[in-house]
């Protein structure tokens, strides 16, 4: 009996042992929940921060494939006009030297030393051009000695607009002159000396075999000439132009004015973008004036290429000005890095695309609270089960981005955008992506944001019709605002003709 009930006092010991093990196991796993829950969280910020980075590396990227575009259409045009220019000259000369043919020596040592003559006199006369020698003479005074460092941001922005101003004097300059006239000259006299071995049928100096070789060694050279000719880029200044708006772009810029208007949210003031490459510099934005208030609904409309996806860059943090008076939700943008432009767009912008950019392993619920997790701020935090009822997708909470249509997808970008509670919505081409009842529900529901939360909120559009219902209507044209309409009467979404 006796040794029964040390049995099952020794058995009662070990399972408390046990239970008290597996307690200590549970707490253990609870304090790994709650590590891998932070860990989560903290994964999702990083997420959200390279999502930014990259999606900013990606228009960055396309525009510097405009850019290229643009440079390569610009530099052709540049090229036929000099081409132009020095048409009727070329006419001249080469109906001077153009003769039937050269028979003797004599005659060809004569066409020689016309092509030199005209060499030198063109250059000469390019020198006589004031235009020209004038800008020559500032551009090598500033940028051949890097003087330009020296200069404030407003003195160089000067100088750039100088360079710009005087395009074509800078594409016309002495050096390119001096070896267009050079290369021409070349080809001219390759080519008169080919017309002498050609035409000439007895040479006693050299024999057949000699006289075709040299034949085929000028048509060589006279071909790789005219191919150098036809290709001649006249933009030797255009790599310093480029250079000093990169060394622009960089620089520290001056602190911006006190702005007027105390209920604007956005104030943009004399703000230009350029785009840059080795050889050249692309002017987007051109010296745009911008104020837009605290909780209106705008419509910024344009044709592809205008600018206007880059002045929503800008505005919304994600890209920099070159120059010019950046203020956004009273913080100046202009001289902020990439770091400190991250740490802004988490305080204070939303964006929505016209991709949606959900996770596809996180449902409804998931996905906003990352947008919500940016906002450190709690009493600015807008309740997650609140919005997705005011944005009628609260029944889809539990559900995954693959089951929900491209409408509810937008929704729930939507969502994530405001969920932070954001001073600025930004939407690029928001609605490109869905069918006309959806684009409907989507503008529906921007408008219900816009009065419930008294949000800004800010579309990139080609479609005019959205203009109707918009406050603020800005029409965008060649990197400038052509025309700024207010409209008293705003029309619903069910007002428009569609």
């Amino acid at each position: 009996m006796i040794k029964k009930t040390k049995s099952v006092v020794e058995q009662k010991t070990k399972l408390e042992q046990s239970k008290t093990k597996l307690q200590q196991k549970i707490v253990k796993l609870d304090e790994k929940i709650k590590s891998l829950k932070n860990s989560k969280s903290e994964l999702l910020e990083k997420f959200e921060q390279l999502k930014f980075k990259f999606e900013r590396k990606i228009v960055r990227l396309d525009n510097k494939i405009n850019i290229l575009v643009q440079s390569k259409l610009s530099l052709q045009q540049d090229h036929e006009d000099l081409k132009n220019k020095f048409a009727e000259m070329i006419k001249q000369l080469d109906a001077k030297i153009n003769v039937p043919a050269i028979t003797s020596q004599q005659q060809l040592l004569n066409v020689v030393n016309l092509i030199k003559q005209w060499k030198i006199l063109q250059v000469k006369f390019m020198l006589l051009d004031e235009k020209t020698q004038l800008f020559r003479e500032r551009l090598n005074k500033i940028y051949k000695v890097n003087t330009y460092k020296k200069l404030s941001p407003s003195e160089l922005y000067d100088y750039v607009n100088f360079i710009e101003n005087n395009k074509n004097a800078m594409h016309l300059g002495f050096f390119h002159i001096q070896i267009y006239c050079n290369e021409r000259a070349k080809y001219l006299i390759l080519n008169a000396k080919l017309k002498f071995y050609t035409n000439t049928e007895s040479n006693t100096k050299i024999n057949m075999v000699e006289k075709n070789k040299i034949i085929s060694k000028l048509k060589y050279a006279i071909a790789s000439s005219n191919s150098y000719i036809k290709n001649l880029r006249p933009s030797l200044y255009g790599k310093y132009h480029a250079k000093v708006v990169l060394f622009l772009e960089n620089c520290k810029k001056n602190e911006p004015a006190n702005f007027s208007n105390p209920n604007a949210v956005i104030s943009l003031r004399d703000v230009s973008k350029y785009y840059v490459n080795k050889f050249n510099a692309f002017k987007v934005l051109k010296n745009v004036d911008l104020e837009i208030n605290n909780g209106e609904f705008v419509v910024i409309l344009g044709p592809s290429g205008s600018g206007k996806t880059t002045l929503l860059n800008i505005i919304s943090g994600m890209d920099n000005a070159t120059y010019g008076e950046v203020i956004v939700a009273g913080e100046s943008l202009i001289n902020k890095r990439d770091s400190a432009l991250t740490s802004f767009r988490k305080r204070n912008v939303g964006y929505v695309f016209q991709q949606y950019g959900l996770l596809p392993n996180l449902n409804v619920r998931e996905n906003v609270e990352i947008g919500a997790n940016l906002q450190k701020n709690d009493s600015k935090k807008i309740d997650i089960d609140e919005l997705l009822k005011v944005l009628g997708i609260f029944d889809f909470r539990k559900k995954l981005p693959y089951e929900l249509s491209g409408g509810q997808q937008q929704r729930v970008s939507i969502a994530r955008s405001l969920a932070k509670n954001p001073n600025v919505l930004f939407g690029d081409e928001p609605t490109g992506a869905i069918d006309e009842k959806n684009t409907k529900e989507i503008l529906t529901l921007f408008k219900k944001t816009n009065k419930k939360y008294k949000t800004t909120i800010i579309i990139v559009t080609h479609n005019n019709l959205i203009a109707e219902m918009a406050d603020t209507v800005i029409k965008f044209n060649d990197g400038k605002v052509s025309q700024i309409l207010h409209n008293p009467n705003p029309k619903t979404v069910e007002e428009i003709n569609w």
